[in-house]
């Protein structure tokens, strides 16, 4: 099954979207239409990547702002 196979797959959607696309459909939009969407909108998210955590850059090394004890190069 390819990525652009749209009504051959499960979805899963938040209560949002769904209500969204129930009322959409109830004011008259083709359902195909809000699905082939709905899809265009899901297909984008999947391929941005993930945004950064503050957990995710714990591997780079911090920086002090204060000066340690027995530092003397800022004399």
């Amino acid at each position: 099954m390819s990525d652009d196979d749209v009504f051959s797959r499960r979805w899963v959607f938040t209560e949002d979207e769904l209500l969204r696309m129930l009322w959409r459909c109830h004011g008259g939009e083709n359902p195909d239409v809000v699905l082939l969407e709905l899809h265009a909108h899901h297909h984008n998210e999947r391929r941005r990547p993930p945004p950064l955590t503050r957990h995710a850059s714990r591997g780079t090394p911090r920086t002090t702002r204060h000066v340690r004890r027995g530092d003397d190069s800022r004399r």
